[in-house]
Formats: structure tokens, sequence, C-alpha cells
């Protein structure tokens, strides 16, 4: 040791350490030059208590993981593993939440709470996803249409009867947890939604497909690389990027007029063409498209009023 202290620079803390009870040692003076203390049972009982106080208002257990840390560090308590915080927590968190079970399914009602689960899972016609991703996106900011959007998703809350559900047992601040926890939901839940649900992983893919198969019509109109002369500016990149959207749009336009007339055909022959159907059938095909043939439009038509609007004699 004194050999260690006349050269420091031989020595590190790991070799120090490296004697189990040297490090006890030195670990049991920093505890007592800082007044730290080990956790009793009095003192483990009453953080029990106040983590189950701290869970009615919590919305997941790392909160209460975090309240106990503070807690404990506030009274100089030497703060246990990770393992034992994190098992008060789930203990006290648990506790909460089965007690909120049981007086949310007995103020609404199983039929009503199954119902209305089932609603919020639901493909939502309004929007691409469930209604619960509908009521979670929030209206467009000073839109002609926000009043109408928050309007619309009152009533259908209000066809649940969610404006019934006698919920003033529960605390305001732990709803708002809740809603708070739903709105910016975890990856991890989001994926045993996806395992677990059905009709949510269904409708999930169909988006995908959809977007992908509109990458495909636009790599067919034109999926070469632009010439080296041309893109340079930005006026250019807009003019090429605006053609090639404009060209996808014309092929989508047509597609669903053609689908539209086959279906209104189908239907007045008397044959069963249901909406469900027609909303998995997108208007992105192109096999009986040719790109590489010449189109001719009757310009001559409207020859004089384009001649006529670049003179500036047309009105406006």
């Amino acid at each position: 040791m004194r050999q260690a202290l006349a050269n420091p620079g031989q020595a590190c803390d790991w070799s120090l350490y490296e004697r189990r009870q040297t490090l006890y040692e030195h670990q049991a003076w920093a505890r007592a030059y800082l007044g730290l203390n080990e956790l009793n049972e009095v003192q483990r009982q009453k953080i029990e208590q106040v983590l189950a106080v701290a869970a009615l208002e919590a919305a997941h257990p790392d909160d209460l993981m975090r309240t106990a840390r503070i807690w404990l560090y506030g009274r100089r308590i030497i703060i246990p593993g990770t393992r034992r915080i994190a098992d008060w927590a789930r203990k006290a968190f648990d506790a909460t939440e089965a007690a909120m079970a049981a007086t949310i399914e007995a103020a609404i009602g199983k039929d009503a709470l199954r119902q209305a689960i089932d609603w919020a899972y639901a493909p939502s016609p309004a929007a691409s996803g469930s209604h619960l991703e509908w009521l979670k996106t929030p209206p467009e900011r000073h839109a002609p249409t926000t009043t109408a959007q928050t309007l619309e998703k009152i009533l259908a809350l209000k066809a649940l009867g969610v404006h019934n559900w006698a919920l003033d047992s529960i605390a305001l601040s732990k709803q708002h947890a809740y809603a708070a926890h739903v709105q910016m939901r975890r990856p991890s839940l989001f994926l045993c939604d996806y395992l677990t649900i059905t009709d949510f992983r269904r409708e999930l893919l169909a988006l995908l497909s959809r977007g992908e198969s509109v990458h495909q019509l636009q790599r067919a109109i034109h999926g070469g690389q632009i010439a080296h002369d041309r893109g340079r500016r930005r006026q250019e990149m807009v003019a090429i990027s605006g053609a090639h959207a404009l060209l996808t749009n014309n092929v989508l336009a047509w597609n669903t007029s053609r689908m539209d007339c086959v279906v209104a055909r189908l239907r007045a022959s008397g044959s069963p063409m249901e909406d469900d159907w027609l909303r998995r059938i997108g208007p992105a095909h192109f096999s009986h498209i040719n790109f590489r043939g010449t189109y001719r439009f009757n310009l001559e038509k409207y020859g004089h009023l384009l001649v006529a609007r670049r003179s500036g004699t047309a009105a406006l």
C-alpha cells in the first residue's frame, strides 16, 4: 500500500478494489460519511403506502419507480436494486388497475364495455385505421373543418353512451394519465396490437400494399434517370415532379372512372357488389395501359381559346 501511494500512477481503482473486503470497507465508510442508512421494515411499509397512493394517478409502473427513487433519495436511504423497486411499483400498479377495472365494469356493464372495446379497434370509415386512431388524430388547426371534425368525434362517443358512464370514483388525473398514455402509446403496444388483432393487422397491411402499388405505378410511368442537363434548378425539379404526379393521378382517375362504370353496370344487372369489397380494390393497376404508345388530344377544338388566353384577350 505504501508503494502504491508513493507511486500513484501505478495504481488504479480496479486494482485497488480487487480485494472485496477493501471495497466493502470503503463503501461502508462512504455511507457513514454521507449519512446514508439501510432500508428497514418500517420504511419499506411506508414506501409501499406511498406507491399505492401514487398509483392512483400514475400511467405506467415506470412513473412509480421514479417516485420510489425520489422518496428514498430524499430520506438518505440507500436505493435498492432495480428489480426490487420494479416489484414494488408493479405490485402497487396492479392493485390499482384491478380495483379500477372492477369499478369500470360495474359502472358501464360487461356488454357495453365489450361493445366499446370492439368499436375502438374496428376500422374507421373516416380515416385509414381504427376508431381509436381516428380519435387520437387531432383536427387541423384553423381549418374550416375543425369544428365539424371535433363534433363528429363527440357524436361518435355519445352514440356509445360515454356521457352516461358514471366514473366519478376514478380520479380525473388518472383518466388524464390514461388518455396521455394512449396518445403516446409505445411501439411495443403497437406491435402487440399488430400481432393479436386480426382486423388491425389486415388494415395496416392493406394500407402498406396500397402505397406500394402507387409507387410501382410511378416507376412504370418513368423509372429511368433524368438527363444530366435537367433538374438542376429548383423550378425544373418542381416541373418534373409535378408532371410525374400529374401522370400518376391521370391513371388513378381513369381506373377509378372505369371501375365505377363496371360497378354500376353490375349492380344494375342485379349482381351483389358490397362496399367492403370495393374498399380493398385499389385503382393503381396499370397492366392494361400502354405507357409507350402515342396519345393524341383534340387540341383543335380548344385551340382558339388557348391562343386567345395566351394573347390576353380572353376573359379570365
